[in-house]
């Protein structure tokens, strides 16, 4: 075995693109002033589009994703693509209804609209409601699902001779700490940055997978490559390549109708009102930038089948896999995209693709961490619990020179911080 086909290797490849992505974080917020709220929870209303673009994307796909995703498209066909493309239209109305609305009105964040449309109560219960199922619902399942697929693909309780639990605990604690250390330290712009380069890597290494399966179906049917390998994906069950499933389509498959119905409005709340998302958007430079960040990732999300379907198809021919997805039993289809990478990635980059799953996972867990200390601050421990807390965007200069759409969220700023200058008070 030669050194980069070693653990050895696999491992500092890992911390290197890992420990990459924290120091390029750390180095462009350097010089970012963390003591306001602008600066700190909206990355001082300066990240371009296509950083806007990479967070958003990186917010949305976790590993489990990744897995679920091309497992369903194992089971089924290539339908599982309309949550990909059904949310192109939505990152549309994003970008040219709902973001202009929310800087016009100065909007910080989703509870704010509650309050300005239905009172103080109702941006309390509502903030209160969503900062709680972040808390126990989102987080949790994010931790522990990215920490089961991380496990599953690279097997650490096998590495380190210790058990499942073991390692899925572990891997949940780093995962938490790490994340935390961004959201924590950084705010919105360093989380924001991380995604980005995280999104990067995640688009070559998952690109890669289907490539290299794509070969090595070619090598194992035909003795041949990639071309014989898209062959015989196309001629011999041509089906299981069709993104169209009848109307009354059992589960995993995705019936035809749901496109057009549940499904956008479900990425409606998804991409236009949810937190986590929405945030990104407005921390934008301009809404112009911003706009460009939603449009972006629209067409990122576009081929997103290339990395989150078409490899669990490509799973579904592989004679090398089959013994372990027949083993797997009732569980093959959590098994189907864990195998193929086992099978297709080749070890001297097996520590690359590793810190991208895992950056993944991070990005995750971090950009709804940060959502939901934002809505917390703002929302909940201003408004209820230390009602004096005085919260102030900026200097007057930087004020004056800020882009036109976001005006009346400075003057907001400026309005409240005079109103309450007379009476003591602490500054975040």
């Amino acid at each position: 075995m030669s050194f980069f086909s070693s653990m050895i290797w696999i491992a500092l490849s890992f911390l290197f693109f890992t420990v990459m992505v924290a120091v390029i974080s750390a180095w462009k917020t350097r010089d970012d002033k963390l003591d306001t709220a602008e600066g700190y929870f909206l990355a001082g209303r300066g990240l371009p589009g296509i950083v806007i673009a990479g967070s958003l994307l990186l917010t949305n796909l976790s590993a489990e994703q990744l897995v679920g995703t091309n497992g369903q498209g194992w089971a089924s066909n290539m339908s599982p693509i309309g949550w990909e493309v059904g949310a192109l239209f939505t990152l549309f109305a994003l970008a040219l209804w709902f973001l202009p609305t929310y800087l016009k009105m100065g909007t910080t964040t989703i509870p704010q609209l509650m309050e300005a449309r239905f009172g103080r109560g109702t941006k309390l219960m509502f903030s209160f409601v969503i900062v709680v199922m972040y808390s126990i619902l989102n987080l949790p399942v994010i931790l522990y699902s990215g920490a089961v697929v991380f496990e599953n693909i690279f097997d650490i309780s096998g590495i380190f001779g210790i058990s499942k639990f073991q390692a899925v605990a572990i891997l949940c604690v780093v995962i938490g700490i790490i994340g935390g250390c961004y959201a924590i330290f950084g705010g919105l712009k360093a989380v924001a940055v991380s995604d980005t380069i995280n999104g990067i890597g995640l688009i070559i290494g998952g690109l890669m997978i289907p490539f290299l399966a794509l070969t090595l179906l070619g090598h194992e049917t035909t003795g041949g490559g990639l071309v014989e390998g898209v062959k015989y994906l196309v001629q011999t069950e041509p089906e299981k390549l069709n993104a169209w499933a009848s109307w009354d389509a059992a589960e995993p498959a995705l019936p035809w109708p749901l496109i057009f119905t549940g499904m956008f409005f479900n990425n409606l709340y998804w991409w236009c009102t949810n937190q986590s998302f929405v945030q990104r958007a407005l921390a934008a430079k301009s809404l112009k930038e911003g706009q460009k960040g939603a449009i972006y990732c629209g067409f990122l999300k576009t081929i997103g089948f290339f990395y989150l379907v078409l490899p669990g198809v490509i799973a579904y021919h592989l004679p090398s896999i089959q013994d372990k997805l027949a083993a797997a039993g009732s569980s093959a289809i959590d098994f189907a995209y864990p195998a193929l990478v086992s099978a297709v990635v080749p070890k001297p980059v097996m520590g690359f693709f590793a810190a991208v799953l895992f950056g993944a996972i991070l990005s995750s867990f971090n950009s709804v961490l940060n959502s939901a200390s934002t809505m917390f601050t703002l929302d909940l421990y201003r408004t209820a619990i230390n009602p004096r807390l005085r919260i102030c965007s900026a200097s007057r200069s930087a004020r004056s020179t800020a882009p036109a759409p976001v005006q009346s969220l400075s003057a907001w700023h400026r309005s409240l911080c005079s109103h309450r200058a007379s009476r003591p008070s602490s500054t975040l």
